[in-house]
């Protein structure tokens, strides 16, 4: 199983969550400020068939201020994934009178839940029967920590996408700047 951007890279393949690591990384090599998006989708066409996360991007479009989604799933019959400035059309539309979830979340790095997936599954299909997390998310308590990682993301990101060097005082940086 593939998860890193060089792995799908070198073998061609990879799930969604792979491919999402290599589109980012290829975009954030040529300086476009990228993240990481998820939808929970169910697994057939009803609640009962389970549910998996679905992995896409996010693009940062400064001259228009805002995150574009795109989908690097590739498409198929029945699937048409384009890129569209004035209309997002991801692969896959979320049902949500089906239980299905688009988390209106970028992230800065991928999931640890889903890479750890990868990281252990050796076999594509066992994975898929057995091994896909139906959520992103843990329900716990939020401790410092965890709130700690959720500010250190979001100013990854707002540097990214204003292309700030680590060395600026965030502090100090006008708020209007990152709204």
């Amino acid at each position: 199983m593939t998860k890193s951007a060089t792995e799908v890279l070198k073998q061609g393949a990879g799930i969604c969550w792979a491919k999402s690591n290599l589109l980012a990384a290829l975009l954030r090599a040529c300086g476009i400020p990228t993240g990481i998006c998820y939808q929970r989708l169910t697994l057939g066409d009803v609640p009962e068939t389970g549910f998996c996360i679905h992995a896409l991007n996010a693009v940062y479009i400064k001259s228009w201020d805002r995150w574009i989604r795109l989908d690097a799933r590739g498409n198929k019959d029945g699937v048409d994934a384009q890129f569209d400035l004035k209309q997002e059309k991801l692969a896959f539309l979320v049902r949500s009178d089906l239980g299905e979830v688009d988390y209106g979340i970028v992230y800065a790095n991928p999931s640890e839940k889903l890479m750890q997936v990868l990281e252990e599954s050796t076999d594509a299909l066992y994975m898929y029967q057995n091994c896909l997390p139906d959520s992103i998310f843990e329900y716990k308590k939020a401790a410092i920590a965890d709130i700690d990682e959720l500010v250190r993301t979001r100013i990854i990101v707002l540097r990214a996408a204003n292309k700030l060097s680590d060395d600026v005082d965030m502090s100090v940086v006008a708020k209007e700047s990152y709204l």
